[in-house]
């Protein structure tokens, strides 16, 4: 939740300057010689359904909105039932991606 809010207003500006950091390291000897390891891998193995190591497709598609944390937060509230702190981080959180109205019940 910290992290969306210090980056909701900075994620075009961020998606810019990250693009090509992203293209530079899906080029990468690095990542290739994963993807192969990956294919080779038996279905038993952890690392077999990691394609995205280091996370840069899934902070890519964040900065892009394709992804977002309201089902974790969402998760983490309905488990922590009594925390009172983390009610109200949430809150603020659902205020402001749109999201308190459908998420009252977790309150």
């Amino acid at each position: 939740m910290q992290l969306d809010k210090k980056l909701s207003g900075k994620k075009a500006e961020l998606l810019e300057g990250f693009k090509t950091e992203y293209e530079v390291y899906m080029d990468s000897d690095e990542y290739i010689n994963h993807l192969e390891k990956v294919n080779k891998a038996n279905d038993d193995d952890d690392y077999k359904h990691d394609t995205d190591p280091k996370g840069f497709k899934l902070y890519k598609d964040y900065l892009e909105g394709k992804f977002t944390v309201e089902p974790y937060v969402t998760k983490v509230v309905k488990r922590n039932w009594q925390d009172a702190d983390l009610h109200a981080k949430a809150i603020e959180f659902f205020i402001k991606n749109g999201k308190l109205e459908t998420n009252l019940n977790l309150f």
